[in-house]
């Protein structure tokens, strides 16, 4: 720690990308310097709010760190509970990681991404919402018994009603 080299510093900066830290000793005679680690998961596809109607999706995550990335895991809770679901145990820094889950039921989910380099582990800042919607909506038309005729310029108003299973 900074407090044990030097007791308590004169000034601190930090370089114009904001990776590394400069502490001035507290005589303002040393310069110590420290590595900040930068780890970042960019959640790809599918995008925030995505519907589909396919119980198969792939997810696309992108992780960047300062450290040698150990493995990325997606987690989701269409099983009912928040838990991971596929892990891919050598991912790239920097490089496009797909996971592919099929048999997602019919519902509203969340989903993020869980990556672990040699230092640390980390989620992507925020979750995403994706629906899957396998059931077609259900139109109703009302049945006219009276058989009114119109003609081309005339109103004619309908009552449809229309519900779906899976609203989102």
């Amino acid at each position: 720690s900074v407090a044990s080299q030097d007791g308590i510093p004169f000034d601190l900066f930090f370089n114009s990308t904001g990776t590394k830290m400069y502490v001035i000793g507290s005589d303002n005679d040393r310069v110590y310097q420290y590595t900040i680690e930068t780890q970042h998961v960019t959640l790809n596809t599918p995008e925030d709010n995505y519907n589909t109607t396919s119980q198969s999706t792939v997810f696309n995550a992108t992780a960047s760190s300062d450290f040698a990335l150990v493995n990325m895991t997606l987690y989701g809770n269409w099983t009912g509970s928040w838990v991971a679901n596929v892990t891919n145990s050598s991912p790239l820094n920097k490089n496009l990681t797909n996971f592919s889950v099929s048999a997602i039921p019919q519902g509203k989910y969340i989903w993020n991404v869980y990556v672990c380099d040699s230092s640390s582990c980390f989620f992507a800042s925020a979750n995403r919402t994706f629906t899957v919607d396998t059931v077609a909506p259900t139109v109703t038309l009302p049945f006219y018994a009276n058989g009114t005729i119109k003609g081309p310029t005339q109103t004619l108003t309908l009552n449809i009603s229309v519900s779906d299973a899976t609203s989102g």
